[in-house]
């Protein structure tokens, strides 16, 4: 069932304009966003915990996002989804499509 749900996010996320998802194998996706700050933010404002790597080297702008029940993953989804429609609007430069890394 994780896998499943793993695997469904990370496809939706790839949807989103500047979402880059790393592969993975475990319980969370690895995400880098140019905005993951201000998303981070927006995560926390509506309770919702992941991991900000902030400056860290070589995770510079990413988010560590464990997967939940499908219900749970829906609701960190739409926020990610309505954060970047906000975003792309202002930054039409962002990819119009994320990708693998």
């Amino acid at each position: 069932m994780m896998i499943a749900e793993r695997k469904r996010m990370a496809s939706q996320l790839k949807k989103l304009p500047g979402f880059k998802v790393f592969p993975s194998v475990t319980n969370f996706l690895l995400v880098k966003y140019p905005f993951a700050k201000e998303l981070n933010q927006r995560f926390e404002a509506r309770g919702i915990g992941v991991r900000n790597f902030g400056n860290a080297p070589g995770l510079e702008n990413c988010l560590r996002i464990s997967m939940g029940m499908r219900e749970e993953n829906d609701i960190w989804f739409d926020v990610a989804e309505t954060f970047s429609d906000e975003i792309s609007t202002q930054h039409p430069e962002l990819d119009t499509e994320g990708m693998d890394l």
